[in-house]
């Protein structure tokens, strides 16, 4: 697969390959740079996950017990949490994009991974830069690639091992084992990343390869140590956060919400994926490890039928197949002799602009993760204003009113209120604090009074809102912020029903 002047149609498909890539490229790093100049939080996950950074660069534990302030629960090991804690700001205006820049720089560098996988395969320059264009043109790349999430600082390091396991397979000595470092450290940042593993462990099995599968088993005993440590000074909380406040909650409702706009992203790539799975590709020894991960990683989502799990799980899928769809091009153009395969993913590479805006840009569950960072830019500094300048404790829905207020967050509502149903926590304290008006102000997204029809019905255990309603009086809004009082002490309060 090279570019040749002397083939004019050869050389048209090419060019155009390169200058959508291109095109690709830099709509994803001016996405980014807009998401990381933004002040506020663009999704809602992003100020929990600040919150815990924020908690770490004070000195603060975040694995902690729930039965005093704050309410929080952490569902992610201490690393890629740490590392956003060494670059935070002391400024609120700039620790979103702080973290974000982080971020930004693993999806990129997820990015030149996935190139050098692919060259390392096809020792071909142009299917490894055709990677790159597919990767980028996964609106689900562009979506999570800049947001704070630690997703992608634990898919940088699982696609590093993944591109030494590949490296070293036919060296001796230690070289053959040093993929299980960043294996171990990719656990550490983000310990649902099992795609790479499985796909790995299942390999090393197949082949035979007893010696590096006894260190991918001593990477997991390793990781295993760490995890236990970090249980033992944190007097079992963190396996309580990580682990048993985590268990699922399976819904099919979910899935069926989540599912479709994933196979959205990568539908036009399908002929290429049965042409993987259908020919001889998947049974070459080269390919075969491949094959393991893409299976592997489109089990993993399966997960976004748990509650807390969005598309940031399919986030492993696109990067391999990132890797596949070229590799399958690579070979079809080297063995059948035309130009119909890299037509074919050039269409499709311009068909995703498309898409994206014709389909995932009206959809409410993708539009605000585009665009979120164009959304609040007059309202947002109002409502922290108003949180300010309250004296005492705030009770505020979104994390991101708090820490952006100097205020801290003291209770994650959606994440108690399942715990609650669980049988993991007991919200009795909590409605009492409300009850004796603990909270200064409490700032919502939604109107007590019309629970339970609002948006944010999951997110509260009925208790809650009745609570507040009772012992607290709607002040006034602020664009999406509905701000409660304590009501007076002579004012009468009715009971329930």
């Amino acid at each position: 697969m090279r570019i040749s002047l002397s083939d004019p149609k050869k050389f048209f498909v090419f060019s155009l390959l390169i200058i959508f890539t291109l095109i690709n490229i830099l709509i994803f790093i001016q996405h980014s740079l807009e998401n990381i100049n933004s002040f506020w939080e663009i999704e809602l996950g992003e100020g929990i996950t600040l919150n815990e950074v924020y908690r770490l660069s004070a000195g603060l534990p975040i694995y902690k017990s729930l039965d005093t302030y704050p309410l929080i629960q952490v569902c992610y090991p201490p690393l890629s949490l740490w590392l956003m804690s060494l670059i935070l700001p002391d400024n609120p205006d700039f620790m979103f994009g702080a973290c974000r820049i982080l971020v930004f720089i693993s999806s990129l560098a997820v990015s030149l991974i996935i190139f050098l996988i692919i060259k390392n395969l096809t020792n071909n320059w142009f299917s490894a830069f055709i990677g790159l264009g597919i990767y980028f043109s996964f609106t689900h790349i562009l979506m999570w690639g800049s947001l704070l999430r630690v997703d992608f600082p634990g898919i940088l390091l699982m696609m590093f091992s993944l591109y030494l396991f590949m490296l070293t397979e036919n060296r001796n000595g230690f070289l053959r084992y040093l993929f299980a470092f960043p294996l171990i450290l990719g656990l550490l940042a983000k310990h649902s990343l099992l795609a790479v593993p499985a796909g790995i462990f299942t390999f090393c099995l197949l082949e035979k390869d007893v010696r590096r599968l006894l260190a991918l088993i001593g990477g997991f005993a390793a990781a295993g140590i760490i995890f236990l440590t970090i249980n033992i000074t944190t007097r079992g909380e963190f396996f309580r956060h990580i682990f048993l406040y985590t268990s699922p909650i399976w819904s099919l409702d979910l899935l069926i919400l989540q599912l479709p706009p994933v196979i959205i992203d990568f539908i036009l790539y399908i002929p290429v994926l049965f042409f993987w799975f259908a020919g001889k590709l998947r049974l070459y020894k080269k390919y075969l490890l491949l094959s393991i991960l893409l299976i592997f990683s489109a089990l993993e989502l399966f997960a976004m039928s748990r509650v807390w799990c969005t598309s940031n799980f399919s986030l492993e899928l696109f990067c391999i197949l990132s890797v596949v769809i070229p590799v399958a091009a690579f070979e079809l153009e080297k063995h059948y002799k035309n130009l119909i395969a890299l037509t074919y993913i050039l269409l499709a590479i311009i068909s995703s602009f498309i898409i994206r805006n014709s389909y995932f840009t009206v959809n409410p569950m993708y539009s605000y993760h585009l665009y979120g960072h164009k959304s609040n830019l007059y309202e947002t500094p109002k409502i922290i204003s108003k949180i300010k300048k309250e004296p005492g404790d705030v009770l505020t829905q979104k994390a991101s009113w708090s820490l952006l207020s100097d205020k801290k967050f003291i209770f994650d509502p959606m994440a108690m209120s399942l715990l609650e149903e669980k049988g993991l926590w007991n919200q009795n304290n909590f409605l009492k604090d409300i009850k004796n008006k603990k909270f200064s102000l409490i700032v919502l997204r939604f109107n007590v009074s019309d629970w339970p029809n609002v948006d944010s019905k999951y997110d509260f255990t009925d208790e809650i809102p009745f609570a507040i309603k009772q012992n607290y009086d709607l002040e006034g809004t602020v664009y999406d912020a509905f701000i409660y009082k304590p009501k007076p002490e002579n004012k009468i309060i009715q009971k329930r029903k």
